[in-house]
């Protein structure tokens, strides 16, 4: 269920091991904006706290400051921000912001629970078929920072255009961020295809793993990543939604090149793409706003290769 389900980041960090996290790093800017973002993202997805009233505040920290991007605040302005932000949950949640790592945890796990109930997420299960009382897991892992500086990052990438279904490298990066500023929009993305020439090191480790990654799905993965200081690291992966007509372009290049047999073609394509695709349609050329394609990645036959490890998100 993508994008259905809630995320909270940089669980952990409290007026006390914000120090910490400071001093490990050498970094005080970092350690109070990962601050601010636990408290924004808490407050708004576990506590209930109306999310435009951290945007606001973000803004006035912003103009107070006269900069347009919240890169530019340094770490007394953002220090400003967490206690602007932890007044604002307590005003609208009746309650500190909690300092205890534990009971966030606890709360965050609940919270993400819940959402398997919400409007959202029983909205998309109607429209996929998906049993109500299937439930789900909560994962837990350590936090990797794309918020370092400049030679950190996020990122999404696809192995393939999801619209048309084109070969190619094709995705969103975003230096000196965490994955909720690319889905939020907030900031100007770059291609994908930009961070060779930010980081060429990191960019041809990620090709090598977008290769093995289709090569062991044997189908259109969608990947999140970040990478920390020059390290990267893969989040979470999974077969990626396409429309009616990448579907079946997908499909026929897998057959082409003998990563699947022709059967498996037949039910990558449902009845209802099918009719999609019967249907007259006036289309235009653009570009898609995820893309910037390159020469495609080489790619590994089914009989020479269906290995690969996958990092659990």
């Amino acid at each position: 269920m993508p994008g259905m389900m809630d995320t909270v980041l940089n669980i952990g960090l409290s007026d006390r091991s914000v120090q910490g996290l400071a001093k490990q790093a050498g970094d005080d800017r970092f350690a109070w904006d990962s601050y601010r973002r636990l408290i924004q993202m808490f407050g708004k997805t576990v506590l209930g706290v109306d999310g435009d009233l951290f945007e606001d505040a973000l803004e006035a920290a912003k103009t107070a400051k006269k900069v347009t991007v919240d890169t530019e605040l340094e770490a007394a302005d953002l220090k400003k921000l967490v206690t602007r932000f932890k007044k604002i949950v307590k005003a609208e949640a009746g309650r500190d912001f909690p300092q205890d790592p534990r009971e966030q945890m606890d709360l965050a796990i609940k919270a993400v629970f819940d959402s398997w109930n919400g409007d959202r997420a029983k909205l998309y299960r109607r429209q996929e078929r998906i049993p109500h009382d299937l439930g789900t897991a909560v994962n837990i892992c350590s936090m990797v920072f794309g918020n370092l500086g400049p030679d950190s990052g996020t990122g999404v990438a696809f192995t393939r255009d999801p619209a048309s279904g084109q070969q190619g490298v094709y995705g969103d990066y975003l230096q000196n961020a965490q994955g909720e500023d690319v889905v939020a929009g907030i900031r100007n993305t770059v291609p994908l295809a930009r961070l060779e020439q930010i980081d060429k090191k990191s960019y041809d480790q990620l090709m090598q793993i977008m290769e093995a990654l289709e090569n062991h799905y044997l189908d259109l993965c969608d990947i999140e990543f970040t990478i920390e200081r020059g390290q990267l690291w893969m989040l979470q992966t999974r077969v990626g939604k396409r429309t009616a007509g990448a579907a079946f372009r997908i499909a026929t290049q897998l057959v082409d090149q003998g990563l699947i047999d022709e059967a498996e073609a037949l039910c990558r394509v449902n009845g209802a793409q099918l009719a999609q695709l019967m249907f007259p349609a006036s289309t235009r050329t653009r570009r898609s706003r995820r893309s910037d394609a390159v020469s495609p990645p080489r790619r590994v036959r089914r009989s020479a290769r269906r290995s690969s490890t996958r990092t659990p998100p």
